[in-house]
């Protein structure tokens, strides 16, 4: 049976977020939200505090402070914005590619814990009952509704400018199905003419369209197909860290010698 296309609004028995998190739970990488059955220690999201200013231990400003090391201002700020959206922005990717349909999961029900703890600390959690199915143009909508003030509070806290905080969203929303695509033996290049159309969508839902990921061939294979970022996410500026596979500032045939010395060049399982 092939894969049910983007726009089906079906909403049987193993759509959804269940039905995601079963399919990707052998996977070494596929950051979801946790499946919540007692919120006894988690917080809405729509409580955070959102004020560059503020003393809250549950707030914007303390998910950027926890984020704080010696690399500069850009990496930073992404790193902040990663710790607050990505497990959004991979569970609505997923649950598109994998079942055709979104997810109606709002900040009110999206649950976090752990702010403020230090790095990597923030815990993503959904109620089980919040986990329904809903048209992918529909969750398109919500990601924006969930993900727009969380941008704009970190760009507000930190100086850093739209075009990479936004491209992060995008950049994260389509590269998440080809990670997937990869780790789950799926043809990659249909997978990511799905990653294209769900970024229309969120580009038709409000995302502002400031740069755009692409694929790029090392080889003649489709496993020898891999995507570049729209915008550079700036972790080049960290000393840590360096220049990313994905990285739109190296040329293809920089990019290309990195990829052949890559694990990523080997297909999963062989």
């Amino acid at each position: 049976m092939s894969d049910p296309p983007i726009d089906d609004p079906r909403t049987g028995p193993g759509a959804g977020l269940l039905r995601t998190v079963e399919l990707c739970a052998p996977l070494g990488f596929a950051p979801l939200p946790e499946v919540v059955d007692d919120a006894a220690g988690w917080r809405p999201m729509s409580e955070l505090d959102l004020d560059a200013g503020s003393g809250d231990a549950f707030s914007v400003a303390a998910a950027v402070a926890a984020e704080l090391t010696d690399c500069p201002a850009g990496p930073h700020a992404v790193h902040a914005l990663r710790s607050l959206v990505r497990e959004v922005l991979w569970s609505q990717s997923a649950t598109v590619l994998l079942t055709g349909v979104g997810l109606a999961v709002t900040a009110e029900g999206w649950l976090l814990s752990g702010v403020g703890d230090g790095p990597g600390s923030i815990r993503h959690g959904v109620p089980r009952r919040a986990v329904g199915p809903v048209p992918a143009q529909e969750a398109a909508h919500t990601v924006v509704a969930v993900v727009t003030p969380l941008v704009e509070a970190i760009r507000a806290h930190t100086q850093v400018g739209r075009r990479t905080l936004w491209s992060y969203v995008l950049d994260t929303s389509t590269m998440a199905m080809l990670v997937l695509a990869r780790q789950l033996g799926r043809d990659r290049r249909a997978d990511w003419e799905t990653a294209e159309a769900w970024q229309e969508l969120l580009v038709a839902a409000g995302v502002p369209s400031l740069s755009s990921p692409r694929l790029a061939a090392y080889g003649p294979h489709d496993h020898d197909l891999w995507g570049v970022r729209g915008a550079c996410c700036l972790d080049f500026k960290d000393p840590h860290h360096g220049y990313c596979l994905t990285c739109p500032i190296l040329d293809h045939d920089t990019r290309a010698a990195r990829w052949t010395d890559s694990p990523l060049a080997t297909p999963p399982g062989q």
